[in-house]
């Protein structure tokens, strides 16, 4: 009973407490003060909450308030969860920014936009581990971001829809272009090849004699696979080629006199 009692006593005091340094409203201190109470060890962690400090640091800037919120642990699924109920309580809808799109840094951003208005953010929020501005350690940290009146979010860090749509217009565009390059390239570069292909034939053709004569370094005629060896004997359709002490017949079309490989 005796190790029952300080257990509930700090149960009330992180359930009754609300952030201190800062004039939030209950409903988002409570949405906050649920996340960093979620899942969390008694220890060095629940004296930070139980004091009412799960508020790492707060501004305003620009019009846009932001708040980051001790988390302690990767509690992402249920940061997701409850960010997701929070939008659809103000009748808005998450967005997931795309890293792959917009960038490494948007990995694990969000924005809750109104449903009417997909342009107007309710509010953002991303999640990572950083340091602290109150503690001497790092930490998981959730930073919301919440704009106040008819200010806008930094289009910067969380574009809006009809930015996000341009956006994807142009990297369409984009790729688009990329690709053609990429195909233009493998043209050149077939076309390189081809024209190499075509100069070693020529080639085999202007030293034909010098193949069919025993003892000739002959090269065979391909742009990829060199392949070397001499003539040990011909007919009058073939001939014998020494390949690291091998022998083939092949047709004399095939190789030409490579002196100087």
């Amino acid at each position: 009973m005796i190790k029952i009692i300080p257990i509930l006593i700090m149960s009330l005091i992180v359930s009754a407490c609300q952030s201190t340094n800062v004039n939030i409203n209950e409903g988002l201190d409570g949405i906050f003060r649920d996340i960093a109470t979620y899942n969390v060890d008694l220890g060095s962690s629940a004296l930070v909450l139980a004091s009412g400090d799960y508020l790492d640091s707060y501004e305003e800037k620009g019009g846009v308030e932001k708040y980051r919120v001790f988390v302690f642990k990767d509690k992402r699924s249920y940061i997701n969860k409850v960010m997701s109920g929070y939008c659809e309580s103000h009748d808005g809808v998450i967005h997931k920014y795309d890293s792959r799109r917009i960038g490494r840094d948007n990995i694990n951003k969000h924005v809750c936009e109104l449903k009417e208005n997909r342009d107007i953010a309710i509010f953002s929020y991303y999640f990572d581990y950083e340091d602290l501005v109150k503690k001497d350690w790092p930490s998981w940290v959730l930073t919301f971001f919440k704009p106040v009146g008819n200010n806008q979010l930094s289009q910067s860090v969380f574009p809006s829809f009809s930015n996000r749509k341009e956006a994807g217009k142009e990297h369409e565009l984009w790729m688009k272009e990329r690709e053609q390059k990429r195909k233009e390239r493998l043209e050149e570069k077939k076309r390189r090849k081809e024209e190499k292909l075509k100069k070693l034939k020529v080639r085999s053709l202007d030293t034909r004699e010098k193949v069919l004569t025993k003892g000739t370094k002959i090269c065979f005629v391909s742009i990829e696979d060199k392949v070397v060896g001499y003539t040990e004997d011909a007919t009058e359709e073939k001939i014998k080629v020494m390949i690291n002490s091998e022998y083939i017949w092949d047709w004399p079309d095939n190789w030409y006199a490579c002196d100087r490989y």
